[in-house]
């Protein structure tokens, strides 16, 4: 009898080992079914410039999730650029969850480094690297305008983000199968955070910008629908995001349109930002450019909708360019954007990022205005 069940154990835990590795590659052959799952694995600067330091011509590129998204599949945007920039090796420093500031930080280590840069593109995305005007406070110098008591111009090849997760967090959050294992069930129904009053008194205890009341915070968290608030408590729908539209749910509008003082803070911060940028790259006589990815929310109205009735935003009632995107374009010759290059299908659904269809449209026009 013991044997036997020790040969149905056996047999079971074979199985499923080979049905997770066959979910795997199925996953893997089809991006578009589970586009956020299974490339959130450790990401370390140096480990980065080690994996491209022997090659003769480097092409890097910086940016947040954006750059990061689909890890090493073919498509994340520095494979699919691999396939156009066929004299370069394409290296992606992408870090999700960073500011241009960090981009700024990963970049120093890399001219640190021993790598034959030559070419770099910096993405920017419309939605959030363009935001910390809001913390400027007035009568200050925009020098020293301070996010989480850290200033945004504070550069320093020291301060480059890092993720290095534990042996077993990096398995799970590098595989698909198991990633959707831990958050649609495991996460989702056993280890989900409580979204309710308390969670957003923790949000205004730690941020510093508030644009509304807490009690208008707690009213938009009770106005939420609770399976929306538990496909964010497990991290199947971007939380930051939520967190966000709770303390500030104006913010696509401030963005946007900024009022005319907020407006030349908003501009004066981005070309601080741009201006360091391009005088690295003209002190070591590097090609770089600046793609500003469009913001979904900017375009669509059926994004719009999602970021009103998922994430609790205000409605924006705005389209195209936003002022800080029509400023830029205009008053340096290296920074691009992409105008009605995008369908609202190639954006993931209740999320800002973009489908393999997206990623490719980018590779594209990257490739058509930095040959």
């Amino acid at each position: 009898m013991k044997r036997k069940v020790l040969v149905y154990m056996f047999i079971f835990i074979i199985s499923s080992i080979a049905s997770l590795f066959l979910f795997e590659v199925y996953a893997s052959l089809n991006p578009n079914l589970f586009p956020g799952y299974g490339h959130m694995s450790n990401n370390n600067i140096d480990d980065k410039i080690d994996k491209c330091s022997n090659t003769e011509n480097v092409l890097a590129i910086y940016g947040d999730s954006f750059t990061e998204w689909y890890g090493d599949n073919e498509e994340n945007i520095s494979k699919l650029l691999e396939k156009k920039y066929l004299n370069y090796e394409v290296c992606n420093f992408g870090m999700s969850g960073t500011s241009i500031a960090n981009y700024i930080n990963r970049f120093q280590n890399t001219l640190n480094s021993n790598l034959n840069l030559k070419k770099a593109i910096f993405y920017l995305y419309e939605g959030n690297d363009f935001f910390e005007f809001r913390y400027h406070k007035k009568n200050s110098r925009i020098e020293d305008i301070s996010i989480k008591n850290k200033n945004i111009f504070d550069y320093s090849d020291i301060n480059s983000s890092e993720r290095k997760n534990n042996l077993i967090k990096n398995f799970i959050k590098s595989t698909k199968a198991l990633n959707i294992i831990w958050r649609e069930f495991i996460k989702k129904f056993f280890l989900k955070n409580s979204i309710d009053e308390n969670y957003v008194r923790q949000i205004y205890n730690t941020n510093t910008y508030f644009e509304v009341s807490l009690s208008d915070a707690i009213q938009r968290m009770n106005d939420t629908p609770e399976n929306i608030k538990k496909d964010f408590s497990s991290g199947i729908l971007n939380e930051n995001f939520y967190k966000l539209a709770l303390r500030n749910p104006d913010y696509f509008n401030q963005i946007f349109n900024p009022g005319e003082y907020e407006f030349e803070i908003q501009k004066n911060v981005a070309q601080k930002h741009i201006n360091h940028i391009n005088e690295r790259c003209s002190t070591y006589k590097i090609e770089c450019v600046f793609i500003i990815i469009p913001n979904d929310e900017f375009l669509f109205q059926e994004s719009k909708d999602k970021y009103s009735n998922i994430f609790m935003f205000n409605k924006n009632i705005n389209f195209g360019r936003s002022k800080i995107v029509n400023f830029l374009e205009n008053f340096y010759d290296n920074v691009y954007y992409p105008i009605n290059l995008f369908n609202y299908e190639d954006f993931i659904p209740l999320d800002m990022h973009m489908l393999p269809s997206g990623n490719r449209k980018l590779a594209n026009f990257t490739h058509e205005i930095f040959k």
